[in-house]
């Protein structure tokens, strides 16, 4: 079994150092290239891909660019009638650095990422702390420094106020 980083061509309006999910971006395999190289590969019963990847940058605050990459997963899935067992969901949730900047709305990402594996009739297996893992498949989504962001903005608030 393989897995392969498809780069679903999706702009998440950050920063451009840090945008990895542009057919411009070095990161992933295009979706056409990735579609040719399954229909060649159907014919070895010994290899198969059972995970696909995608990170479409850090520092993302709205939930909009996950939209759009859920739509394209569901339809190369869909289309190649991919018989996956993971699947994973990369890119940053960003952090608030100053009022102006917005937060990530989590529950409309909570509900998208809901509506991809009811659509694609995804099996929840177990859950670990800071892994979702489910599509007959597992689900995989790892927030990692959006998580801990604030609370280090709280440690170093309350040092401050004990020196």
């Amino acid at each position: 079994p393989i897995g392969f980083r498809l780069n679903p061509n999706i702009d998440a309006k950050t920063h451009k150092k840090i945008s990895t999910g542009k057919s411009e971006n070095k990161f992933g395999v295009s979706i056409k290239d990735f579609s040719s190289f399954y229909k060649k590969i159907e014919q070895f019963k010994n290899l198969r891909i059972n995970a696909l990847s995608v990170h479409i940058g850090s520092q993302i605050l709205s939930d909009t660019p996950y939209k759009k990459t859920l739509e394209v997963l569901s339809k190369v899935i869909k289309s190649l009638n991919l018989k996956l067992k993971y699947v994973d969901l990369g890119g940053g949730f960003g952090i608030s650095y100053s009022k102006k900047d917005k937060k990530i709305n989590l529950n409309n990402y909570a509900k998208r990422v809901g509506e991809f594996k009811k659509k694609l009739n995804c099996k929840k297996e177990k859950e670990e702390v800071n892994r979702i893992q489910t599509l007959k498949n597992k689900w995989a989504s790892l927030p990692k420094k959006w998580k801990i962001a604030a609370a280090a903005v709280v440690a170093v608030i309350v040092l401050l106020l004990i020196a």
